[in-house]
C-alpha cells in the first residue's frame, strides 16, 4: 500500500467513523484491533492486514476498494437488517411504498439498529478465550 493510498484509506475511514458518530475504541473492539491501531490507520500511519480491511468494509457495508480508494462510490451492500427493524416496528412494506412518513430521526434510528445487529452478529462469532473449538456451540 503506498503513501496516496494509505492516506485515502486514512481519510475515509475517520469519515465514516465519525459520520456514524462510532468512538475509535468501539471500532477496535468490533473489527478485533487496538484503539490504537485504529488511531494509527486514522492518521496513515500504518496499513491494515487484508482481514482487517475485510471487517472494516463489512462494518461500514462498503468495499474494500471504496476504503483504498480504487471508486468513489461506496457501493453499500443491502441491508438485509433493515426488513427486520422496520417489521419489528409494525411498519409494513405497503406502508412504505405508500410514501408513509419516514423522519429523519426514524432512519437515524434504522442505521443504529442495523450497527447494533451487526456488532451483536461480530460478538456472536467472537471465540471466547480460552475457548478451543472457536466459540460454535456443539
Amino acid at each position: 500500500m503506498d503513501n496516496e493510498v494509505r492516506n485515502m484509506f486514512a481519510k475515509r475511514l475517520r469519515k465514516l467513523r465519525q459520520s456514524t458518530h462510532i468512538t475509535q475504541q468501539a471500532l477496535s473492539e468490533a473489527v478485533g484491533v487496538g484503539q490504537s491501531t485504529i488511531a494509527a490507520y486514522e492518521k496513515g500511519g500504518i496499513k491494515p492486514t487484508g482481514e482487517v480491511l475485510e471487517k472494516l468494509a463489512d462494518y461500514f457495508h462498503c468495499t474494500t476498494d471504496y476504503l483504498l480508494g480504487r471508486t468513489s462510490k461506496p457501493q453499500y451492500e443491502s441491508r438485509t437488517e433493515l426488513p427486520e427493524a422496520i417489521t419489528k416496528l409494525g411498519i409494513t412494506e405497503m406502508e412504505i411504498l405508500k410514501g408513509a412518513e419516514i423522519t429523519p430521526d426514524d432512519i437515524k434510528f434504522f442505521e443504529d439498529a442495523a450497527k447494533v445487529l451487526r456488532l451483536l452478529r461480530i460478538l456472536r462469532t467472537k471465540p471466547e478465550p480460552g475457548d478451543d473449538d472457536g466459540g460454535q456451540q456443539q
